[in-house]
């Protein structure tokens, strides 16, 4: 019985990796385009929530609220007063909310065009493209890239440089081409004798002591 037990629980163990590696193959081998559609899709889905949950919150709260202020045969409670009015500014502000975050699938094509222009570079080039101020800009486009809209793209913040995966790649390809194409020679280090390998010209440190060799 524990064997049959054990078996089952291998037989599940199994199964769920299994889900796990093909979600992940999935992920990986699924075109950028398809990834930006379907965060683009989630996007307005979400919108559409936020909008709709913040207009029943307006309409419910807001003019119950009023009906409070202006009824002259009820007792004014101020305390109730300000808990519905702040539920429906909450609404309301869930609509703004969603309006602008819905503006950004009609916004995509314009960053996307301003970005092929030049995988790599500064944001404040990039808001010149655009023709707006590069604060906003970056606010925007962190926003865009957190949904999704950009899989191939990241910001530095440190250095406010948006750069591409793809490119990056290639330059870590381009600097290992060239890391293979420089002689590395074996010198032993003269305190402590451990054998170091280093470039033929250049000064190195023993990867026992420290010592430069």
């Amino acid at each position: 019985m524990p064997q049959a037990n054990t078996q089952k629980s291998l037989k599940r163990l199994a199964k769920r990796n299994g889900l796990k590696v093909r979600k992940k193959l999935k992920a990986q081998y699924t075109s950028p385009a398809i990834k930006v559609r379907g965060a683009m899709r989630k996007n307005r889905l979400k919108t559409a929530v936020k909008m709709i949950f913040g207009a029943v919150l307006v309409f419910f709260f807001a003019p119950t609220s009023l009906i409070l202020v202006f009824d002259e045969e009820r007792e004014i409670d101020p305390l109730m007063i300000a808990m519905l009015g702040g539920i429906a500014l909450l609404g309301l502000r869930f609509i703004v909310k969603g309006a602008k975050d819905q503006r950004l699938n009609k916004q995509y094509p314009r960053y996307k065009q301003a970005l092929a222009e030049g995988p790599v570079c500064r944001v404040e080039d990039f808001a010149g493209r655009l023709n707006k101020k590069p604060k906003a800009t970056k606010k925007k486009l962190l926003v865009m890239m957190k949904l999704g809209f950009f899989p191939d793209a990241y910001m530095n913040i440190k250095t406010g440089e948006i750069r591409s995966l793809q490119a990056d790649a290639e330059a870590r390809k381009e600097t290992t081409e060239a890391d293979e194409m420089l002689e590395y020679i074996v010198v032993p280090c003269p305190y402590c004798q451990t054998e170091n390998r280093i470039r033929d010209g250049a000064i190195g440190s023993c990867t026992c002591c420290g010592a430069s060799i």
